[in-house]
């Protein structure tokens, strides 16, 4: 990751949301594999750039294997009803320690406990980004993308983005069937009814 600005490797980041229910909606044999693969991509991912971000509402023993959560030593959590569930984040014993979500109050909004190492936490606030700030946070990186011709992925072939390059908008609920169609040659829409076949409640005259 060192090196001249062509030949640095990029940074690729692997998240999960709800990572508790993409566990549980597996197989045993099934879930095993993929926590043994999360598990190496934590452990051996980040010298070669890739990034694991994990997020999960309440990662006890069974919904997030022990074998994973143990790996993870940057860990956050929003304000939670206990003790109990703070460690459950931010790892056991951290609360006596000082680590403490459940002693977040609800004001202001974005307040955490980040834990960075076995005996290092603080309480941060979270910038809020509005969507339109988000939109443009966005944009700019795109842009920035471009300059240095690291578009990769779906983000190459994002119609929205090349079509608002050209001066051109895109209706919202457009861009999302482009997107989801994004790897079909074509589109096809099926009639909404059969050829020849009357609107419901019309009656046909003449023969």
């Amino acid at each position: 990751m060192t090196g001249t600005a062509g030949d640095r490797l990029p940074f690729s980041f692997l998240t999960i949301d709800e990572l508790q229910e993409a566990f549980l909606a597996l197989e045993d044999k099934d879930r095993e594999e993929v926590v043994d693969d999360l598990a190496r991509i934590a452990r051996r991912g980040p010298a070669a750039g890739f990034i694991s971000n994990y997020a999960s509402q309440r990662p006890d023993a069974k919904s997030v294997p022990t074998k994973l959560r143990e790996i993870i030593t940057i860990r956050c959590c929003t304000q939670v009803s206990d003790k109990t569930s703070s460690d459950m984040v931010l790892g056991s014993g951290k609360a006596a320690m000082g680590a403490d979500a459940s002693l977040l109050s609800e004001d202001p909004v974005g307040a955490t406990v980040l834990v960075t190492g076995p005996a290092s936490f603080a309480t941060v606030k979270n910038d809020m980004l509005t969507t339109a700030e988000f939109n443009a946070m966005c944009t700019k990186g795109r842009a920035l993308r471009q300059a240095l011709d690291q578009l990769s992925g779906d983000a190459v072939g994002d119609v929205s983005s090349t079509a608002a390059d050209q001066g051109v908008t895109i209706a919202a609920v457009l861009s999302d069937c482009l997107d989801a169609m994004r790897h079909s040659p074509k589109m096809h829409r099926r009639p909404a009814r059969p050829p020849g076949q009357p609107r419901r409640g019309v009656r046909r005259l003449g023969p």
